[in-house]
């Protein structure tokens, strides 16, 4: 067992309903999205409820002298970043403060500094899956009728081609977040609880046509099988993907066929890509942004006034090469922790493997993935993964005397 610390940073439950709702939050737009007003509000809400959660932990760690030094892993980037957009707020017209991108990096900071044990992690994470599969399933049963369209008016909402984007943040956020923790349970019923979860958020993200699903999708089983290397592992996968192609062929017959035609118009005609236009209008312009990131309005790199649609351009273009080397430590710091995960559980690790590389497969070719609060939540889980396994807990903090 994982040696507890006399008291807790913060009571579990706080964390456990922060975890549920960064997931849950993704079908805001399906319930509520007619009420532009409410769903700021709720925004807000979150948000103070973060920061709060995090002002709590640190003032019990400062007391305590003990930090976890995974905060190591994303501390420089949120600390550019808040230096960044104090000095523009002070400096220059108008109002910087990146709050949806500062409480996102809270959240990683909360897990981090305030998960001790075992039993406190595993409710986090399948807080954190239910609220996803839920997520998920709500536009599947509320709105039936957009199975297979990207673009539809729905409650006074118009969209333009990204209606079921957020139930491919939740399968990105938790999907396989979920099966590994199941395999740390000998227990039945997590098991096929993790595997619906999965295939809830994968079936609800194919309803929307999207080409980077199939992209990730695969990009995630090749990572798993080639890093496991094992037949049964291997075979198990391959039973997952066998019913997830029974499943859309049986059931989405037509999202199937929209979704191949949407393929054949890509190879058709590449260099007209929305994103690859994107890219270009941004790139001809790294001059005006590569040291520190853009000083006014990033969106006015490109004439229509489109994000950067790629999560290292979105680092580059807001916060310069800072920013991105700052982002490619963090990333280096969950492979460090993946391959620690390793020593207890290659399954386990091959698993959080392909979470990371599915997530930056979407990421690296969309706006999806640079802001979004369950991704940060999943860095967080991640980076503590190895609380599963660790006897001794003082060995990943730092102790001042």
């Amino acid at each position: 067992m994982i040696k507890k610390y006399r008291t807790k940073p913060i009571n579990p439950n706080f964390i456990i309903i922060m975890a549920f709702f960064s997931t849950f939050k993704n079908a805001n737009i399906y319930l509520i999205g007619s009420n532009q007003n409410l769903m700021i509000g709720l925004d807000y809400l979150f948000s103070t409820f973060v920061t709060a959660c995090f002002s709590l932990i640190v003032l019990k760690s400062l007391k305590s002298f003990r930090i976890d030094r995974k905060v190591k892993y994303f501390l420089p980037l949120l600390t550019w970043i808040v230096t960044k957009s104090l000095v523009l707020t002070f400096f220059a017209s108008g109002e910087y403060i990146p709050r949806n991108l500062i409480t996102a990096f809270l959240c990683t900071a909360v897990i981090v500094l305030s998960i001790n044990d075992i039993v406190d992690f595993r409710k986090v994470v399948w807080s954190f899956a239910i609220g996803a599969g839920i997520s998920a399933l709500i536009p599947l049963i509320l709105h039936p009728e957009m199975i297979g369209y990207r673009s539809g008016w729905l409650n006074g909402v118009h969209f333009r081609g990204g209606f079921w984007n957020f139930t491919l943040i939740s399968f990105v956020s938790a999907g396989w977040i979920a099966i590994a923790l199941a395999k740390n349970s000998e227990k039945k019923y997590t098991r096929l609880l993790s595997y619906l979860i999965f295939l809830t958020t994968w079936i609800a993200a194919f309803a929307g046509l999207s080409r980077t699903l199939l992209l990730m999708s695969f990009v995630g089983i090749a990572t798993y099988l080639l890093y496991t290397r094992r037949i049964k592992p291997a075979f198990k996968m391959g039973l997952l993907v066998l019913v997830l192609v029974i499943i859309t062929f049986k059931f989405f017959p037509g999202v199937v066929a929209n979704i191949s035609e949407r393929i054949n118009l890509t190879q058709r005609a590449y260099q007209d890509e929305g994103r690859v236009v994107i890219w270009r209008h941004y790139l001809e312009n790294a001059s005006e942004y590569f040291v520190v990131g853009a000083l006014g309005n990033y969106r006015d790199f490109d004439p229509a006034g489109h994000g950067p649609h790629s999560v290292f351009l979105n680092w580059l273009v807001q916060y310069g090469l800072i920013g991105l080397i700052g982002f490619m430590y963090l990333i280096w710091g969950l492979l460090k922790e993946i391959k620690r995960v390793t020593k207890y559980s290659r399954d386990e690790a091959a698993l959080l493997l392909a979470w990371l590389t599915s997530y930056l497969t979407l990421s690296s070719i969309n706006q999806t993935g640079f802001i979004e609060a369950s991704f940060y939540v999943g860095f967080g889980i991640v980076l503590t993964w190895t609380k599963l396994h660790k006897e001794d807990e003082h060995s990943s903090s730092i102790s001042v005397e």
